[in-house]
């Protein structure tokens, strides 16, 4: 690499009468074609997840509401309609995103997983 010191002149002043060397040579951009499987496997992931801890928190809180049930005055009818809203939906949810990263796996894999 030249000298930097070298465009300026005696007096303190930049030359900037001769073009200077590149400094990195350009690369030429790549034609690669875009592939979206790993960030799709990475958001498959993330949502599996915020499911797995979304069901967490309710098998959780419904333990601790048949804990601290009489504490609270809430009925045991009450605790078991407010688990099977949140339960159910959760749970089949799970499944369903599980299911199908399983079989979105399966598929690139080349094997047939249907016990043909």
């Amino acid at each position: 690499m030249e000298d930097q010191t070298a465009d300026l002149a005696s007096d303190g002043k930049l030359d900037l009468t001769s073009d200077p060397e590149p400094t990195s040579a350009r690369s030429e951009p790549s034609l690669e074609r875009y592939n979206p499987d790993p960030q799709r496997d990475n958001v498959r992931k993330k949502i599996a997840y915020w499911l797995l801890v979304i069901l967490t928190f309710d098998v959780v809180g419904a333990f601790v509401l048949l804990g601290t049930q009489n504490f609270l005055g809430i009925k045991t009818d009450d605790i078991r309609t407010l688990v099977e809203l949140l339960f159910t939906p959760t749970v089949t949810l799970l499944g369903a995103v599980t299911g199908f990263y399983y079989a979105t796996h399966g598929n690139k894999s080349g094997g047939d997983h249907t016990g043909k």
